[in-house]
């Protein structure tokens, strides 16, 4: 988990990894308005034949989580990622 401070507001970015019913590994991220709760969620599901990454989960879990907004914020989540998930 990490927070992003934009337009005064301090957003939680927060990541799940799960096994579903078939086996698939998954990683899911939610991004938390203090405002109004839970804003989006994205998830990345590996294929069986994949191995599991969590860092590359991570990444497109938060891409697909990020599609709904503007460029400006996503800059800012991408900028606050790199800073805490130094790879």
């Amino acid at each position: 988990m990490f927070k992003v401070r934009f337009v005064d507001v301090d957003y939680e970015v927060r990541f799940q990894y799960e096994q579903d019913e078939q086996g698939r590994r998954l990683t899911e991220c939610t991004i938390v308005s203090p405002v109004s709760g839970v804003q989006s969620v994205g998830q990345a599901v590996c294929s069986k034949k994949d191995r599991f990454v969590r860092v590359e989960g991570r990444k497109l879990a938060l891409q697909r989580a990020l599609e709904i907004y503007n460029r400006e914020f996503r800059t800012a989540v991408w900028n606050q990622y790199k800073q805490v998930c130094k790879q």
